[in-house]
């Protein structure tokens, strides 16, 4: 995670090119996910990794738009932010 706003201030953010550190997404996200320490990553994972990462930023979206961290289904209507789906509460 890198500050927007230069050094020493600004708001927390996401650097786009190395959203968990380094420039080697994939490898990361081994890491993160398969616990691999050794800085690289099977290239036949590289679709599992794509599709974590499209479910990662999905669910950052409906965290900052709902404020909470919950389990559940959520819908997100044709105008407005996504919501708890009606048979998930």
């Amino acid at each position: 995670m890198g500050r927007l706003g230069g050094s020493g201030g600004g708001a927390p953010g996401l650097d786009r090119w190395a959203p968990f550190g380094s420039l080697d997404v994939y490898s990361d996200i081994a890491a993160i996910v398969d616990g691999r320490t050794d800085g690289a990553h099977d290239p036949a994972e590289e679709h599992r990794y794509d599709r974590l990462f499209v479910e990662l930023t999905l669910t950052l979206e409906i965290v900052l738009q709902t404020g909470r961290f919950e389990p559940g289904r959520y819908v997100r209507p044709p105008v407005g932010a996504w919501q708890p789906a009606p048979d998930s509460r």
